[in-house]
């Protein structure tokens, strides 16, 4: 397994943030824990910004892909799926999570948890083959998303692992 991306463990951006902070106060004193936190915030959104998320960018625009898995909130645990054909499809699975974390398994499938006030969803995300992609477009209007989603990503001449993913990040 490698990790791609994770925000739940703050503490090597904290140390990170330390060391920065502390070159640039030198002899002067040392850096209070509002700016070691500030600058950690920095450090995670550079990584993300300008490392991982770029890399995910240009990785659905050259593929289409698939994520299963199941979203915790407030009233219980539902099962759902997804089609991603670009970036912002992808964002719909994050958007209100504080924290993220995106790891390429074993199986070269991206899994990822995210979590939010309510609760935390974990998904697991395969590409399309093109027999895959068909077969979403020609299913999508009869199909439940879920059976839908459930058919994509078990059958594995609709879907395959993540391949080449570590070219684009």
């Amino acid at each position: 397994m490698k990790t791609i991306f994770t925000n739940y463990n703050y503490d090597a951006y904290m140390e990170e943030a330390k060391e920065r902070q502390m070159d640039e106060y030198d002899e002067e004193g040392e850096p209070s824990e509002d700016e070691i936190y500030e600058e950690a915030g920095v450090l995670c959104d550079e990584d993300w910004c300008y490392f991982v998320r770029p890399g995910l960018e240009n990785y659905f625009k050259a593929h289409k892909c698939i994520a299963t898995g199941t979203v915790g909130l407030w009233n219980g645990r539902y099962r759902g799926g997804l089609i991603i054909e670009e970036m912002q499809d992808f964002d719909r699975l994050i958007s209100d999570c504080d924290y993220v974390e995106i790891i390429l398994n074993d199986d070269n499938n991206l899994e990822m948890k995210a979590s939010h006030h309510d609760g935390t969803n974990y998904y697991e995300i395969k590409k399309l083959t093109d027999e895959g992609y068909e077969y979403y477009c020609e299913n999508n209007i009869y199909l439940s998303r879920e059976e839908l989603c459930e058919t994509l990503f078990h059958n594995n001449e609709y879907s395959e692992s993540v391949e080449n993913l570590e070219y684009y990040i």
